[in-house]
Formats: C-alpha cells, sequence, structure tokens
C-alpha cells in the first residue's frame, strides 16, 4: 500500500512501501516453509475479485521464490517481466482468439483465426443472404446482418474470412502507449490500419469498427485498397467508418468495400484497441475467422462453426427456390403450395427434377434423406395437413 493509515490505497505487490525483495529474503534465510497469502491488489479490467489474486499474486510469489538468491539487477528484469505478463494488451492474440471461438473444431490460421475450408467458401459465393440469414435465425443469431452500407462495386459479390479491429476516438495517453506497445513490442511498421492490412491473407475480408467516424475516419485509400486486393486476390473490407480515394478503388479489380461514407481528409485521432476481437458493424457483431458474406442487400457475417450448415441449408433453400419458380411458370402449383409445407407428392416431385434438370447438376452431392424423414413425420402429426408457412 501507499499512504498511511488514515489515507491510503493498495498497490501492486512490489510498488508498495514495503521492500518484498528483501522480506521475502529474510523469511529465505529464516527457514520459513509457511503458506504466504498475496492479497489486496488493484483490479485490472478483465477480472473480478477471484481470478486478481491468483493471476498477480502467483505470478509475484513465484518471482520472489525464484529470485531469493540472485542479484537485484535480476530482480529488476523480473519485476519488468513480470507487469507485462499481467497488463500488456497483446493485438491479434492466439490465446485471445482461441478462448472466444471455441465451438471451432477445425484447422485454425497460426494467430488462431478458424479457417473455413476454400471448398466452403467456393459454395457461399453462390448463394443469397437471405439463403445464408435464414439457418442463422432458426439457431438464434439474430445479429449478424448489417444493410445501412455503401459499397464501392456494384457488381461484386464478397465473401471471405474476417479480420477484425476496434477503433476508439484518440485519448493521447492510450494511444500512446498502443502504438508504441505494437510498434517496439510486437514489431509493427505503421500506424493501426497498416498492422491490420500487413497481416491479411488470400481471401481475407477486413471488418472494421470505426464508430461511424468519416471525418479522418477513412480507414482506407488508393493505396491501401491495392494491398488489399494484391494480398486477399478477392477479398475487401467492411468499414463502420469512412474511406477516401473512392475514385481510384472503384478501379481496383477483385476488390469490395463496404463503408459508410466518404472524405478527403486521412485517418487521424482514433486508436486501435482491438485487433482479431469481437467488432460491431451497426446491429451486428463479427468474431475473427467469421465468414463474410457481402451483397447489394448488406453484409452477413457468418460464424465459423456453422458456416458447413448455412451453406447446405442455404443451397437446399436456393435449389428449392429454383423449382418453385419454374413450377410457379408452368401453373403447376400456387404460390400458397410452394410457400407452406409441401405435400409427399409435392416432394417426390422436386426429387425427380433434381434428377433431370439441368439446373439441379450443381446440387446433387446434397443430402435430402433428412428432409425427407422430417417432412413424414410432420405429414405424420397432421393426417389433415396445415397451412404452416416456411422461411
Amino acid at each position: 500500500m501507499c499512504g498511511d493509515r488514515n489515507c491510503f490505497h493498495e498497490t501492486f505487490h512490489d510498488d508498495g512501501k514495503t521492500d518484498m525483495y528483501e522480506a521475502m529474503k529474510a523469511y529465505y534465510e529464516i527457514g520459513f516453509d509457511r503458506i504466504v497469502r498475496p492479497d489486496h491488489v488493484p483490479t485490472l479490467i478483465g477480472e473480478d475479485s477471484k481470478t486478481k489474486l491468483w493471476r498477480s499474486g502467483q505470478l509475484f510469489c513465484s518471482w520472489l521464490h525464484q529470485s531469493t538468491d540472485g542479484s537485484r539487477q535480476k530482480r529488476n528484469q523480473q519485476i519488468l517481466k513480470m507487469k507485462k505478463e499481467i497488463i500488456a494488451m497483446k493485438f491479434d492474440n492466439r490465446e485471445d482468439i482461441l478462448q472466444i471461438t471455441p465451438l471451432w473444431k477445425g484447422e485454425r490460421f497460426e494467430d488462431g483465426r478458424p479457417k473455413v475450408p476454400d471448398d466452403i467458401l467456393r459454395r457461399m459465393r453462390n448463394i443469397t443472404l437471405e439463403e445464408a440469414w435464414g439457418p442463422l435465425w432458426r439457431e438464434g443469431y439474430k445479429f449478424q446482418f448489417e444493410g445501412d452500407l455503401k459499397r464501392t462495386h456494384e457488381k461484386v459479390k464478397l465473401v471471405g474470412r474476417a479480420v477484425t479491429s476496434v477503433m476508439v476516438p484518440m485519448r493521447p495517453d492510450l494511444h500512446n502507449a498502443l502504438l508504441e506497445y505494437g510498434q517496439k513490442e510486437e514489431g509493427r511498421n505503421g500506424f493501426f490500419n497498416q498492422w491490420v492490412v500487413d497481416s491479411l491473407t488470400e481471401d481475407d475480408v477486413v471488418v472494421v469498427d470505426l464508430f461511424d467516424k468519416v471525418y479522418e475516419g477513412t480507414y482506407v485509400g488508393g493505396n491501401l485498397s491495392t494491398a488489399i486486393a494484391a494480398r486477399t486476390k478477392r477479398g475487401g473490407a467492411i468499414i463502420w467508418g469512412g474511406i477516401r480515394d473512392n475514385e481510384q478503388i472503384v478501379e481496383i479489380p477483385n476488390i469490395q468495400v463496404y463503408y459508410r461514407g466518404v472524405d478527403p481528409t486521412a485517418i487521424a485521432n482514433v486508436t486501435m484497441t482491438g485487433f482479431n476481437v469481437p467488432a460491431r458493424i451497426g446491429n451486428a457483431i463479427c468474431l475473427p475467422g467469421d465468414v463474410v458474406l457481402g451483397t447489394i442487400s448488406g453484409v452477413i457475417f457468418i460464424p465459423a462453426h456453422l458456416a458447413e450448415t448455412v451453406v447446405v441449408e442455404a443451397e437446399k433453400s436456393h435449389i428449392k427456390d429454383v423449382f418453385g419458380f419454374q413450377r410457379l411458370e408452368e401453373r403447376i402449383y400456387t404460390t400458397a403450395q410452394i410457400d407452406s409445407r409441401w405435400s409427399i407428392e409435392m416432394f417426390e416431385d422436386f426429387m425427380q427434377w433434381l434428377k433431370t434438370d439441368e439446373k439441379a447438376k450443381e446440387y446433387t452431392h446434397l443430402d435430402w434423406s433428412p428432409d425427407r424423414k422430417e417432412l413424414e413425420q410432420w405429414h405424420a402429426e397432421h393426417p389433415d395437413g396445415g397451412t404452416e408457412v416456411t422461411l
């Protein structure tokens, strides 16, 4: 602690009035072999009253135990290392990403991001936003879509794996500390947005929460957009903020950028507090490794562990729509029949159509046995039929 009994505040164990090194050395010299209990330390962001004692106290006691026979210089070096272990904010940290994406069981990038297979991304390019939205909504993921965005390329669909960044208004002490940490401790070059772009790989999409800042909130311009296109091949960016050099960006092939507004100012007075952390884009939330699907309707963020399920259900929905449109044009069924729970006869007609129609060739890999079983069960429970409308 610092102060006296009338006015004091708690400190970390090595920052108070007591020389903890000399105290532990004395215990060591007299052969003290009882329990030492670390207690009363400041609470850090992300800790509670239970974890703070364990985290900081364990590190400190471990250091004291190991350093009683060492030099004062060694002690100071260990103190510095201990403080970094306790309070350092790390960017693009593998352990943090693993912690927030525990449901993903597949391959991961070196930084820990889920690596949804390329084949899933390829198939995702053939489905509509609404077809992807349906399975997510039914699973309870109701904050994955945002439509209030502009885009640089009218006819380019965006599909890729999310690399996220969270920016906040600039506060000098925080800004300088994080910029210095990233440059000196993690070896990063340039400004915060350049760190993110420099990390991109093929099929990545930058997803940036820039708190809807457009003036001095231009996350990318011509140069960084060119770098994004080169690194990702067919990726892009989702920016809840601004861009600049739009006339240059629209001439860049194989990229799509969603944004809130355009301004000629360069990015300024902002600080990145998170790199590959949960990011908010309007009414939607995105995690690192999510599959980003951007269409003329807006953008949707698909959790990595649900990507395959979404693709399969979306493909089924898509080909059923193709069949339904054709049968409506042929006046075989009514809109009420198509939009409601199908009869067994309609399902059998659909299965026969899948085998013979040219438009169904790309969907022969789909397994319809669960759908048949579910439909038969429903009709067994509702022998008189019904008017249930399906999404």
